[in-house]
């Protein structure tokens, strides 16, 4: 090997055999960094605490219904869009009709004599790609005829040729049923309906029927049980103020009724249904709150289920309950619905006829101005008057007068007069009587002094006037 060669080769081995550079630190600023000038300060990272947008808490009158594994709240309820017609994959979106919803998606839905093959519906007994089953073919020139291929069809099916392609491809087809050949071949029914008995119609639910309008038009599908323009029968529409129920057209009930059969009734006042269907009154009976009852006569009311007088009952005076209590009245009375004093308590009445403080003087007991009855003064002539118990009584005379009823005067009348009939005892009238000088009876009886101590016997009767007897002193 010439000498040039062999030096480039031991250059190469050690350029091969020397440590790599050391690695930077994985916390090395890139080169950049160090190029940025003093006076540009750091950008601030952003605060997350206080600039994040989060999300308010839902309220819990806004938050969904929670429904069961499997379904989904749409609108007012809990619904399976993998099956409902009305809400197919997601809510509100309805499938067309003639539709049904499968695995969340719209499909045709097929009829009793149709197979579903690749999202069509085709007549597996006439269909030459589905022969019997999906996907099964017949070969060229034959035809299938009822689920075999074979080379002509059977009785009771069409012999039909495409009209893609000039006529020259035969098949078979139910004219009674094919929708793509209803009633005849290469006659398609519209989109939505189905064939039945070689016509085309409309494509019902379970439970709908076929109507066609009166006036002509597209036909349809109505629900006879509950459709109020078809209740019962195609064309039976229901009249304001009634509702189709189970195919009949009733009268639609108010919240405060209840039907009864056919009808509606307000159970708390009908005779004939007094308080639940079928229980009627008798005679003069009326249904009162759900119950049947004989109403009271004119004049009275009834009062938990008792008639009274509200104009003069004292325990109904003007209202239900209403009781007349009148302080110190024993007997209160009703009188025109306002109640009044009948009879007082002993000792007490009723002054200034006013019902509202009932018996409010007590006239048995010590009142002068009312002594033992109402406005009656104890105030006997020239004496001082005391009521006591409710009866007036005299007390001592005013000065200069003399009380000509006293024992004295009455045994010296008697004695010195020849007609005792003329003294009048001590009795209830005394204290009206009061207290009387000589001059009220004319010419009094002196006393003699020479008789002694003072007595009926040191008296003597001068005269009586107007039938009183009167004593004065000389």
């Amino acid at each position: 090997m010439p000498p040039r060669l062999r030096l480039l080769f031991a250059a190469l081995a050690l350029v091969a055999c020397s440590d790599p550079p050391p690695p930077a630190p994985a916390d090395a600023a890139p080169d950049h960094a160090l190029d940025a000038p003093d006076d540009v300060a750091p950008m601030d990272a952003p605060d997350a605490t206080l600039d994040a947008d989060v999300p308010d808490a839902p309220d819990a009158a806004d938050a969904p219904q929670r429904c069961d594994a499997g379904t989904t709240f749409c609108g007012e309820g809990c619904v399976n869009v993998r099956t409902d017609p009305a809400h197919c994959g997601r809510c509100e979106r309805a499938c067309a009709r003639g539709e049904d919803c499968t695995a969340g998606a719209c499909i045709i839905r097929c009829q009793s004599t149709e197979t579903r093959c690749d999202g069509r519906c085709v007549d597996a007994r006439t269909d030459r790609a589905n022969c019997v089953a999906c996907g099964r073919a017949c070969p060229m020139g034959q035809v299938c005829s009822m689920g075999a291929c074979a080379p002509d069809c059977a009785a009771g099916l069409a012999t039909c040729a495409s009209a893609a392609d000039g006529g020259g491809e035969r098949f078979c087809a139910d004219t009674r049923t094919d929708r793509a050949h209803c009633g005849m071949c290469n006659a398609p029914c519209p989109t939505g309906e189905v064939c039945a008995a070689g016509a085309c119609r409309p494509d019902c639910r379970a439970g709908e029927t076929v109507c066609s309008p009166t006036g002509g038009g597209a036909r349809y599908c109505a629900t006879l049980p509950t459709d109020n323009v078809d209740c019962g029968a195609c064309g039976n529409a229901c009249v304001t103020g009634t509702s189709c129920m189970a195919g009949r057209c009733l009268q639609v009930c108010t919240a405060a009724q209840t039907r009864c059969g056919d009808t509606c009734h307000n159970l708390p006042s009908d005779r004939a249904h007094c308080g639940m269907c079928g229980r009627a009154c008798v005679g003069e009976e009326q249904c009162m709150a759900g119950r049947c009852r004989v109403p009271c006569r004119p004049g009275f009311a009834d009062c938990n289920e008792v008639c009274v007088a509200l104009a003069t009952d004292a325990n109904h005076c003007g209202g239900f309950g209403v009781r007349c209590r009148l302080p110190h009245v024993t007997t209160p009375r009703c009188l025109g619905g306002r109640c009044a004093v009948g009879a007082c308590e002993a000792g007490w009445s009723d002054c200034n006829g006013d019902a509202a403080d009932g018996c409010e003087v007590n006239t048995g007991a010590s009142d002068a101005g009312n002594c033992g009855g109402c406005r009656v003064v104890c105030a006997p002539p020239n004496a001082e008057g005391v009521c006591v118990a409710g009866r007036c009584t005299m007390g001592p005379c005013a000065p200069a007068w003399v009380d000509h009823y006293s024992n004295t005067a009455r045994r010296a009348a008697r004695r010195y007069t020849h007609r005792p009939n003329r003294a009048r005892p001590l009795g209830s009238g005394r204290a009206l009587r009061g207290c009387l000088t000589d001059r009220a009876i004319g010419t009094p009886l002196t006393r003699d002094a020479a008789s002694g101590p003072e007595s009926a016997n040191s008296y003597r009767f001068r005269g009586v006037a107007r039938g009183a007897v009167g004593l004065s002193r000389r």
